[in-house]
């Protein structure tokens, strides 16, 4: 009587680091392809860090501590109901998690679709973070999932990034050059 689902765990540390004549537009466009394409780049969509964290010591990150702040995206949960014959259950589920649990993770950030809606949680240890605090940073995430929203609709134009047209380590900077290139054809 009991449903749910594996979530791979792997650590991931984003580049924000910039090519040098980019303007604030262009800018906001490169690190939402260059984010893109690193997590498209991820082997396996990180399956495999268990294994090679936990099993075979044969990895071991240079600083072993666990990071602060963990994220899940659970997924768009009213197309899948919609398109299979499962809904969700109207009966209360019992603790989710076991009391004697302990958190890994300072913050612990959840997100899923829900009747076309985006609904995020933020999970933290009201001793150690005051609400406020928390509420400042779920207001900046929000800002910015809105400014990525606005950046991303107002485009005319689809652009592409390398992970569109290969899996090799092909960057930003080659990609447009061969772009270029293509266009002066």
């Amino acid at each position: 009587r009991t449903v749910g689902w594996f979530t791979s765990i792997y650590p991931v540390l984003l580049d924000t680091s910039l090519p040098e004549s980019t303007d604030d537009h262009e800018r906001f466009g490169y690190h939402i392809k260059r984010t893109k394409d690193m997590l498209r780049r991820i082997p396996y969509k990180g399956v495999g860090y268990g294994v090679l964290k936990y099993i075979s010591g044969m990895w071991e990150p240079a600083d072993s501590q666990c990071p602060d702040i963990s994220f899940n995206y659970l997924g768009q949960f009213d197309e899948e109901i919609k398109s299979s014959g499962f809904r969700v259950s109207p009966v209360k589920a019992g603790h989710e998690i076991s009391p004697d649990w302990e958190r890994p993770h300072l913050i612990d950030i959840s997100g899923a679709v829900s009747s076309e809606c985006l609904v995020m949680y933020f999970v933290y240890n009201r001793l150690q973070y005051k609400k406020e605090t928390v509420q400042a940073l779920a207001d900046h995430v929000q800002f910015f999932l809105k400014t990525i929203i606005k950046h991303c609709t107002e485009k005319e134009t689809h652009e592409r990034s390398a992970t569109d047209f290969t899996d090799e380590d092909l960057t930003l900077e080659e990609l447009s050059d061969i772009m270029g290139a293509v266009n002066k054809l």
